[in-house]
């Protein structure tokens, strides 16, 4: 489609079971820093999950493969979020969509730009999932002070996007922390949390008392979509029950 001047395009998937008479709830996807939609959607082996049984899966493609909120994004702020509305429309034309049930998940940069959604687009989605996200500090600039169910997973050794935060490309990126605690904010948590093992190889938070969910999901890794834990399960169990 054309959007803003640009070429843009998006893959879709479609569930298995789809039944035009049930509304499905919509998944998007996106994909890091130069890679394609049809890369991100064969290694996130989403395919696993009860996503392609239910969900209508999109995976955009970013603006010369990349997401505003990096210092690399060939995009102004702003118009991938229109962008990313404006497929929902176009959804909805050729398919029942459940309005209530919009998810984002992201890996990388693409991680970094459902952040955004996050705390931009409230009203368009239920819930955000960012895994080994790419937190640049406008990610969580002039954010919507409203609550967003939330799922963060991110690895402790992560080389390419320190947990700690740091600067790539010439620009700084944040801590996960305080990403973290905007959602903690925007949520009104009351920042005490209950921690579990997640399997041997990640520790879940899960923070009380907030408006929505909000858990951090820390992994003993680098930076990836890890098999171990099962990144994809651990994804759609989180968003797939979230309403508006």
């Amino acid at each position: 489609m054309e959007h803003e001047g640009k070429t843009r395009r998006y893959l879709l998937r479609i569930p298995n079971n789809y039944n035009p008479d049930v509304a499905a709830p919509v998944l998007y996807g996106f994909g890091g820093w130069e890679d394609s939609p049809e890369n991100f959607s064969g290694y996130n082996r989403m395919g696993n999950t009860g996503a392609t049984k239910e969900a209508i899966i999109v995976y955009p493609e970013g603006f010369e493969r990349a997401w505003e909120a990096a210092p690399y994004a060939k995009t102004h702020d702003g118009e991938d979020i229109r962008f990313i509305q404006r497929i929902l429309d176009d959804v909805d034309k050729d398919y029942r969509v459940d309005r209530s049930r919009v998810y984002a998940m992201g890996m990388s940069n693409g991680g970094g730009f459902t952040s955004v959604l996050g705390c931009h687009a409230q009203e368009t989605f239920a819930a955000v999932a960012t895994v080994s996200g790419a937190f640049y500090n406008p990610v969580e600039q002039n954010c919507v002070d409203a609550p967003m169910h939330t799922l963060i997973m991110h690895g402790v050794n992560d080389r390419i996007m320190q947990y700690e935060g740091g600067t790539r490309h010439e620009a700084g990126y944040l801590p996960v922390r305080e990403v973290l605690g905007g959602y903690l904010k925007r949520n009104r948590c009351d920042m005490t949390f209950q921690a579990e093992q997640n399997g041997p190889m990640a520790e879940r938070l899960r923070f009380n008392n907030c408006l929505k969910n909000v858990e951090l999901l820390k992994v003993k890794g680098d930076h990836t979509w890890w098999y171990e834990p099962d990144t994809s399960n651990e994804v759609w169990n989180f968003l797939s029950d979230k309403r508006k």
